[in-house]
């Protein structure tokens, strides 16, 4: 997951922007499958939501000003 992990998020994001410019999608939510993959997804910027520990979301806006960096 480390090396293709980054590669593979990169490219969903890229989709996920692609969405959002297309049909105004807010924001994108995964279901992490284990804690050591929440965790990968907490350190690219991912917030937990309360319904599930393993459910996070990133808002677009975010991945786009973080390519912007």
């Amino acid at each position: 997951m480390r090396i293709v992990g980054p590669q593979l998020l990169a490219e969903v994001y890229e989709i996920a922007l692609e969405f959002s410019e297309r049909i105004g999608c807010y924001a994108m939510d995964i279901i992490a499958k284990s804690d050591r993959l929440k965790r990968f997804y907490m350190r690219q910027g991912f917030i937990e939501l309360k319904d599930d520990d393993l459910h996070l979301w990133i808002r677009l806006k975010d991945i786009r000003a973080s390519k912007n960096n």
